[in-house]
């Protein structure tokens, strides 16, 4: 019964320390979260701040797009031009 008892004994105290260290490691995780959760509005406005400026990008890149398109026609337009004078 003595063994019995001792090794219930054990197995709490046992069962006691895997407690502290899963309580340990809450508090180390909720640390965690509060600094994360602080800098989320932080990461929230440069993301905002980088999609914006993304969509800048893209619209220049499509008016440089048309005015390249643009340059090209002209391009061959002068380049048939001068053959045609070159020609007579």
């Amino acid at each position: 019964m003595f063994l019995f008892l001792l090794a219930q004994a054990t197995e709490i105290l046992e069962l006691q320390a895997r407690i502290n260290t899963s309580e340990s490691s809450v508090e180390i995780l909720k640390k965690k979260n509060t600094v994360l959760a602080a800098e989320l509005p932080f990461l929230q406005t440069r993301l905002r701040a980088s999609e914006s400026t993304v969509e800048q990008l893209r619209r220049k890149d499509a008016v440089l797009a048309g005015r390249l398109c643009n340059t090209e026609s002209l391009i061959e337009d002068l380049m048939g031009q001068i053959s045609v004078c070159l020609r007579s």
